[in-house]
């Protein structure tokens, strides 16, 4: 009978307990919670670090980009003389040029310079400024005149008879050039740049004070 009693004990299964297999599954899952809470925890901080960098970086760079941004030129017609009223005849002309920079300085190519009436060309300059460097702050004048052709009349030119006593509009003055900026150490692209001021006189051929306003600029 005991050999039969002790074979029948080593022969029986395990006892399972379910309760002990419950908590174990509890504190499997709280286990699995809290690593993905702590990986959560971690990656939200990394990309908050991550952020605020690119913030602050972001703020550097705009405010570096005001501080650093390039002004365009800006030009005046500052005199425009047509004494004999009449398109045809010697005009000179001055044009004031103002770099707005406070620390950026502006490298031209040479400039050319047109006249034209109603918009048919009268005149040009071929260089009328040799390339320069202007400095920041700094305010440049061109002068320029173009002898006429003689003719007294002609399309688009008042006749001796057809002169207004009141003078004569419908002039204007171009400029043409290449510009660069330079900003510190290192200098910008090559911009083209087409300048546009319209002029008009009066009685005594001299330029009215309508006309002393700022030129339209463009670059192309």
């Amino acid at each position: 009978m005991a050999s039969s009693s002790s074979s029948s004990f080593f022969s029986s299964a395990p006892h399972h307990h379910p309760h002990l297999d419950h908590i174990r599954s509890q504190v499997a899952v709280h286990a699995r919670r809290f690593q993905d809470t702590l990986t959560s925890r971690i990656a939200r901080y990394v990309c908050g670090i991550v952020l605020t960098v690119l913030l602050i970086v972001g703020i550097i760079f705009f405010i570096l980009w005001l501080a650093l941004r390039p002004h365009r030129p800006r030009f005046h017609l500052s005199s425009f003389s047509v004494p004999a009223l009449n398109p045809n005849s010697p005009i000179s002309f001055s044009v004031l040029d103002r770099n707005p920079n406070h620390n950026i300085g502006i490298f031209y190519d040479a400039i050319d310079a047109s006249i034209f009436f109603m918009d048919r060309e009268v005149g040009s300059i071929a260089g009328l400024s040799p390339p320069f460097y202007q400095p920041a702050n700094n305010t440049t004048e061109f002068r320029g005149a173009i002898p006429g052709n003689g003719a007294s009349g002609g399309e688009g030119s008042p006749g001796a008879g057809s002169q207004a006593p009141d003078g004569l509009s419908g002039f204007r003055v171009e400029l043409k050039s290449w510009i660069r900026f330079k900003v510190s150490t290192f200098d910008t692209h090559r911009h083209k740049m087409h300048v546009s001021c319209d002029a008009g006189v009066g009685a005594d051929g001299q330029l009215l004070p309508e006309y002393r306003r700022r030129c339209s600029i463009y670059f192309f």
